[in-house]
């Protein structure tokens, strides 16, 4: 016979559980500006680092996002990540992390960018 659902959770009639629904953890996304003198970059980055040490966090998908990418004085890409990765050496063995620049004022720039982040959070994949 057929086994009736009665909860999204997994429970079955008769209270057997076929399958436990366990959601995925929401994501943080923690944004900074790309445009930063070195000693803003520094604060932020400590501000960071001090919210990823809360061992509660562990597995839970990160996207850092610098903004303000289409501005003089933007840092590139590879130097966010640089910096991600200095102030968080070992945050790839505990959650996905994903480093992106974007133009906050081009709407279309951040959506894709969030697109492509819940692309790969929903999967577990991460960009290499």
């Amino acid at each position: 016979g057929t086994v009736a659902r009665d909860r999204l959770d997994g429970n079955v009639e008769g209270g057997t559980l076929l399958r436990p629904f366990l959601p995925l953890p929401r994501p943080q996304i923690f944004t900074l500006d790309a445009t930063a003198t070195p000693d803003a970059m520094d604060d932020a980055l400590a501000v960071l680092a001090e919210m990823d040490g809360n061992p509660a966090l562990d597995g839970v998908p990160l996207l850092v996002l610098g903004c303000k990418k289409d501005l003089d004085g933007a840092c590139s890409l590879e130097t966010l990540e640089s910096l991600v990765i200095k102030t968080l050496p070992d945050v790839r063995q505990r959650r996905m992390v994903r480093v992106s620049l974007a133009n906050a004022r081009d709407a279309d720039d951040v959506k894709a960018i969030l697109n492509d982040f819940s692309s790969c959070y929903d999967t577990g994949e991460e960009e290499s």
